[in-house]
């Protein structure tokens, strides 16, 4: 018998020692806020449910909070909005979750397989890597208010955490 587990560990801001914040059983880190306060994470074991679960969290060891569905990407620079990335029976959506009160954004991305996303400084774009059907996977730029999503890349390019530069240029 064996039991797998993930577990995340940080260092808050004033603090001197580290703090296990692993909240169920299999717990993936997204994104810290700017302030080194707020964490974004996943559960994608057991405890997470079939599809995944988002989750935010204080960095002072308060609980965990469950914003909904889906694999954790990024945290807006304003820590108003989670991205996720929701596994459905057709084609993953990107949706962006509010982390106080409000709905859940849904973004159009119809014809392309979301892989990943992360939010441009700004705030009034996402940047995605996505395929659309038979292609490689590329970089494209999504304008939060709607729209059809812009390649900025050809084929063959992939995003990874710190695609975007602080000024978002």
């Amino acid at each position: 018998r064996d039991t797998l587990r993930s577990e995340m560990v940080g260092l808050a801001p004033g603090e001197t020692k580290e703090r296990d914040m692993t909240w169920l059983d299999w717990t993936l880190g997204a994104a810290i806020a700017a302030d080194g306060r707020t964490i974004l994470f996943s559960e994608t074991g057991e405890g997470g449910g079939a599809g995944y679960s988002v989750y935010i969290r204080k960095t002072d060891g308060s609980p965990a909070v469950r914003l909904g569905e889906g694999a954790a990407r990024d945290l807006s620079l304003d820590g108003e909005w989670a991205l996720a990335i929701q596994r459905t029976s057709s084609d993953p959506r990107l949706v962006a979750y509010p982390t106080r009160a409000g709905q859940m954004k849904v973004f159009k991305t119809e014809g392309l397989r979301v892989f990943g996303a992360a939010w441009v400084p700004d705030g009034k774009s996402v940047l995605i890597e996505a395929a659309e059907p038979g292609r490689g996977s590329r970089v494209f730029r999504l304008d939060v208010a709607g729209g059809k999503p812009r390649a900025l890349t050809p084929e063959g390019y992939s995003m990874y955490r710190g695609t975007i530069s602080p000024d978002g240029k």
